[in-house]
């Protein structure tokens, strides 16, 4: 295991002792078959060991520098080697480039992807020195930052984080790269066509700093095969105010073209969240369409020759928080009168996560329509937690609510009549469904909040209450 982590991260031989006692530490946290169904750390200690505070060894990071040996303009971080865990306190051990020396450290940004040119920037031996683990080395720092904390912008040093140095700049492994290549090649009969441009009727445009994926060459298909191509754009996909229903008088449509439209308009949701909820109002009304709902959803195709470049763009550097928005409008159905619950997540730079869909039971008040769908939103954001794993942790997960009824009962800790009647009257039997939000809130890192001004823009246009946007908010 030593020689691997050496190997990954291209360390020199004299990191030998350090890698040695990173292995036997994760040794001591992993299973083993000596010890069934515990680990080496639990049969000796008595309680489940931590796997939080891990990260990769040899990865470069930066320390924070306490503020008592620093002035405001100096450097708030300094780059360092990350080469173990402490055992003597809740520390990392890094090796300080500059002082050419290991020192224990609690507050630390580790950049996992980077790698430390050890052969532009050589390291003698004899200019390292080994520290021991001592409570008069362990940095300074606040209490409740006693765990790493690498969205804290206090702890960073935006000349190291930003800098196209070589030895900076996160390098991705080529000779693994090409290593898989050449096995995929021998295995299968295929071909190197570079990076990936179009996939599955999506177009993907990558650069140093930025992916964006659209759908544009598929949304002039769509226009084309319905002949709307050169139609009138319109800044909305529905009508602020229009309300659908199956019985509504129209004349019978086509069921094979429209099913055939919102299809195509489902599938352009892969990149377009903003059509979510117009396209999930129209499926519908799939089995029996009337000219009403094909002139909604030509409105729709009309919303999309103007927007047929918007897509999604991840940047880079951005905060890596789970950040979620849920809203609701009250009885929109006409024909069962359900509300239509709404949520987005973004983590980082853009939304990846994003829903519309019609609630199981009938909501007696917008506070409690709103509730449900917090409770949907949060049971969202603890699967994506756990999906996403460390990078969300950090920063634990919000979800924002527009009012301010829900959110309040969601974190409130006194019983009233009110929230009484919205947990125990779900027509789904399931009270524990609406009870989620506070209990999530406290068993898995989930805050549910109101938000009254800064909605963002992905929000507002795939809500269900928020369709209209303004061309200048484009």
């Amino acid at each position: 295991m030593a020689k691997s982590m050496m190997h990954k991260k291209g360390l020199p031989k004299i990191f030998w002792a350090e890698a040695v006692y990173t292995a036997v530490y994760l040794s001591n946290r992993c299973p083993t078959t000596a010890i069934p169904n515990k680990t080496p750390f639990e049969a000796w200690s008595g309680r489940r060991p931590s796997v939080n505070h891990l990260k990769v060894f040899g990865s470069i990071c930066y320390s924070q520098i306490p503020k008592e040996k620093r002035s405001k303009l100096d450097e708030s971080s300094e780059r360092c080697i990350f080469v173990g865990y402490s055992t003597m306190s809740k520390g990392y051990r890094l090796f300080n480039l500059q002082l050419g020396q290991v020192i224990i450290s609690r507050d630390v940004q580790v950049d996992e992807n980077a790698l430390w040119n050890w052969e532009e920037n050589k390291v003698e031996k004899k200019d390292i020195l080994i520290s021991t683990d001592k409570e008069d080395e362990i940095e300074p720092s606040t209490p409740d930052s006693s765990s790493s904390q690498p969205n804290d912008e206090s702890s960073t040093d935006p000349t190291s984080s930003n800098s196209s140095s070589p030895s900076t700049t996160p390098k991705s492994d080529k000779k693994m790269i090409e290593e898989f290549k050449n096995d995929m090649t021998q295995k299968y009969e295929m071909s190197d066509m570079g990076l990936l441009r179009h996939f599955l009727g999506m177009e993907i445009y990558q650069e140093e700093d930025i992916v964006f994926i659209c759908q544009k060459i598929y949304a002039e298909k769509i226009m084309k095969k319905f002949n709307m191509l050169g139609c009138n754009p319109v800044s909305t996909p529905l009508i602020m105010g229009e309300k659908l229903k199956k019985e509504d008088g129209g004349k019978a449509a086509d069921v094979t073209h429209y099913r055939s439209l919102i299809g195509n308009l489902l599938y352009l949701t892969a990149t377009r969240p903003d059509l979510m909820y117009a396209a999930s109002l129209l499926s519908r009304f799939m089995q029996s369409p009337s000219h009403f709902h094909l002139g909604a959803a030509k409105r729709v195709l009309r919303y999309v020759q103007g927007t047929t470049d918007l897509g999604l763009s991840f940047q880079k550097n951005h905060a890596l928080n789970l950040v979620g928005y849920c809203d609701s409008d009250l009885g929109g159905s006409l024909d069962d009168m359900k509300s239509t619950s709404g949520y987005c997540f973004s983590f980082g730079s853009a939304i990846f996560s994003w829903l519309s869909k019609k609630q199981q039971s009938v909501a007696q008040s917008s506070a409690e329509a709103e509730y449900i769908s917090a409770s949907v939103a949060t049971s969202q954001a603890i699967w994506l937690r756990r999906i996403l794993g460390r990078g969300s942790a950090d920063g634990g997960s919000g979800i924002y609510e527009r009012h301010r009824s829900p959110a309040a009962a969601a974190i409130a800790t006194v019983q009233h009549q009110t929230r009484e009647e919205v947990v125990v009257g779900g027509r789904d039997g399931s009270w524990m469904k609406q009870r989620w939000p506070w209990e999530a809130e406290a068993a898995a890192g989930s805050c549910v909040g109101h938000r009254r001004q800064s909605w963002p823009l992905e929000a507002a246009m795939m809500l269900p209450t928020r369709a209209i946007v303004g061309e200048g908010r484009r």
